[in-house]
């Protein structure tokens, strides 16, 4: 049977993925589709895709069969996740209700761009002297790393991220507040965004990229000098991000806190387990390809009992990493 006969037979599974697209644009005229195709074009395939769900959406789309909604999963993870999808529809009702400053579409470089417009409306709508509170932890040349202090922050510093601590449903955010400390690190040149958490009751840090994916610290991208400074900042800070709340804030936290059972949780919502160290047979001896020593692996911090603990374990994952390394790239085990 011909290729032509097949489609005929068969419309419902014959279309294209700009007719998908053209599902998730909210408006009459199809204004989004270029953004939409835009940011598509600019898909970094090498980040895995997270959990694809369209139930999610505020505009509950229609589909002709399941094949349909898998495919419209998978181009909203592409283009962001819900949260940025949503976003299109509230882009028109803020438009309507004036409180967005460029309602033109065509002036918006990216989604993200479009996501900030709504938060700022967002804030205006609900508060009119409502600002983005923050603490400056470091301006480095390249980077800026920040505290977010309230939700409009968390919201407008980790836009373009699925971090669900700059999700639109506040809790988490003020949950990791209370917990620990929560810094963002944006590039001034790109939009490749981190995120490091240290959950003061578990004594845990992790390291987050704009896919909120867990990310080795030894792995992340970033100036190796800015991620001692990072660490040895966390590691004297003896108090958790919400100390530092106005008390307005305060407030907020405890308004949205108060439904909610205390527990820990990891960065992407999850229960958190403690960290073990590595099960590494003490008959290992490693020879260390040239260039790699592993007594170097230690940073220079004044710290208490329970920051040597931290730096502890980031140094026996460390180590665990070079061993691996080392045995893949050319390192011998010793009898």
């Amino acid at each position: 049977m011909g290729l032509k006969k097949i489609k005929l037979d068969n419309k419902e599974y014959n279309l294209s993925i700009l007719d998908l697209l053209r599902l998730l644009d909210p408006s009459k005229t199809g204004k989004f589709m270029t953004i939409l195709l835009n940011e598509l074009k600019f898909y970094n395939k090498s980040v895995p895709l997270g959990h694809r769900d369209i139930t999610r959406l505020s505009n509950q789309i229609e589909t002709s069969n399941v094949v349909h909604e898998e495919l419209l999963g998978v181009l909203i993870e592409c283009l962001g996740g819900t949260d940025i999808i949503n976003d299109l529809e509230k882009f028109e009702v803020l438009c309507d209700e004036g409180l967005v400053a460029v309602t033109d579409i065509q002036e918006y470089k990216s989604l993200g761009e479009l996501s900030l417009a709504v938060i700022d409306a967002e804030e205006k709508r609900k508060d009119k002297d409502s600002s983005p509170q923050k603490e400056i932890v470091f301006d480095h040349p390249d980077y800026l790393l920040l505290k977010p202090l309230n939700e409009f922050a968390s919201k407008k510093y980790g836009a373009s991220t699925k971090w669900c601590t700059s999700s639109r449903d506040p809790k988490t955010f003020y949950q990791y507040s209370e917990n620990g400390v929560l810094i963002y690190i944006l590039p001034k040149n790109d939009n490749t965004k981190w995120a490091v958490y240290y959950d003061m009751h578990v004594n845990e840090l992790s390291w987050w990229n704009t896919k909120d994916i867990l990310t080795d610290g030894y792995l992340v991208d970033l100036p190796e000098k800015l991620k001692k400074d990072v660490l040895k900042y966390i590691l004297n800070e003896t108090k958790p991000n919400s100390h530092y709340f106005n008390e307005k804030t305060h407030l907020a936290s405890k308004q949205s806190l108060s439904d909610v059972v205390e527990e820990y949780l990891d960065i992407d919502g999850d229960n958190i387990d403690l960290l073990c160290e590595p099960n590494i047979p003490s008959t290992l001896n490693v020879v260390w390809p040239p260039g790699i020593n592993p007594n170097d692996m230690r940073y220079e911090t004044t710290t208490t009992n329970s920051s040597e603990k931290v730096d502890s374990m980031v140094r026996k994952t460390l180590e665990y990493h070079y061993t691996i390394d080392a045995l893949n790239k050319g390192g011998e085990e010793m009898d």
